[in-house]
């Protein structure tokens, strides 16, 4: 049986080196813009002296050499630290230190809403594209065929705040056949400031129809058109060809040898739309007020003092490392279905042949 270790630690290997590069990247590009952060500690100061933002900055350490605050970022992000949000932090003078929110669970619960919008709206996109693409490519030309194609370039040529608002207005508010707005977390149960509690899978669930609705049909002519084109080419093959001339009906052919024909498309399409599938992501939020890391990037570039420098790096670093992942996952994934690429995975010696 082959062996998949060293394939899986030369990904792991060059995610690794990309994610440093990232982090690096970022941090000195934001160093390189100039503004006062000790104003954050100051805010119930009008008009702070020269001296009490020096001594602000100081506090915060960000008046210390570049280099050395480069050691320091990098050595607090290899302990998973990404120190606290500006915004929220406090210097207390009896115990002398800074104290405030932890920038990484901020993050990370702003990740997990984003991440539950683009995974869902991913599903729910390949629900649609695999099974209607090779459909279409046996009715290729027909009035049918015709018809979705034309549908679909409608919706990928919409904006997708366009789209959102009017599956809001038509779904959510003039039918109200699903909630238009507001996030339910999927494991607890929050209370509004107006006393409405919300939770629970259920709630989870239907907040989120409209926005995977929203997400998937801006993808959905993109990838209808890239798996149609695939499957049509995967029909004029000899091998499906034998098979139907053995008597195989069109939905055995359709399921045994068309679907897993584009599925190494699929795969390949999902990671290269990572990155574009997060910035979709924030008008999306933006419509239906998910609480996501679209929204917490605009508060934390729109702060009242100046950006909330911990909080952007962080949400740079969390997406960064979501699309690192995938793509290293979606390249250990189309060497294991496509059978073409594990033979030359091994003449190039990157996997070892093995009992």
């Amino acid at each position: 049986m082959s062996s998949w270790a060293p394939v899986a630690m030369r990904r792991l290997v060059v995610a690794a080196a990309v994610l440093f590069a990232l982090a690096s990247a970022t941090f000195w590009i934001n160093q390189g813009i100039p503004y006062d952060a000790g104003r954050f500690l100051l805010g119930s100061l009008s008009r702070p002296t020269p001296e009490q933002v020096q001594e602000a900055n100081e506090r915060l350490g960000v008046d210390r050499p570049a280099l050395e605050q480069y050691g320091s970022f990098l050595a607090s992000l290899a302990q998973g630290d990404l120190g606290l949000s500006w915004a929220s932090v406090t210097w207390d003078p009896q115990e002398d230190t800074l104290v405030g929110d932890p920038v990484l669970p901020i993050v990370l619960r702003a990740a997990a809403v984003t991440g539950s919008l683009v995974l869902g709206g991913a599903l729910v996109l390949v629900l649609f594209a695999l099974p209607l693409g090779p459909f279409l490519a046996t009715r290729a030309g027909s009035a049918l065929d015709r018809s979705v194609l034309l549908l679909t370039l409608v919706f990928v040529s919409t904006h997708p705040l366009v789209t959102g608002l009017m599956l809001q207005l038509i779904l959510g508010r003039k039918l109200g056949l699903l909630p238009d707005s507001g996030y339910c977390p999927l494991f607890t149960t929050e209370t509004d400031a107006d006393g409405f509690s919300c939770g629970g899978p259920l709630a989870w669930f239907t907040h989120l129809v409209l926005p995977w609705l929203s997400f998937a049909l801006l993808f959905l002519a993109l990838y209808l058109r890239q798996i149609r084109t695939q499957s049509l080419a995967i029909l004029q093959e000899t091998y499906v060809m034998v098979a139907r001339a053995k008597g195989a009906t069109e939905r055995r052919v359709l399921h045994h040898h068309v679907v897993p024909g584009v599925m190494v498309v699929v795969v390949t399409m999902v990671a290269m739309d990572v990155g574009t599938a997060l910035g979709i992501a924030l008008f999306i939020e933006v419509v239906y007020g998910l609480p996501g890391l679209g929204r917490l990037l605009m508060v934390a570039v729109q702060g009242e003092f100046g950006y909330d420098r911990p909080v952007i790096v962080g949400i740079v670093l969390v997406a960064g490392t979501a699309v690192i992942v995938v793509t290293a996952v979606a390249d250990l994934l189309i060497a294991v279905i496509d059978p073409r690429v594990r033979s030359s995975l091994r003449r190039s010696g990157r996997v070892d042949a093995g009992s």
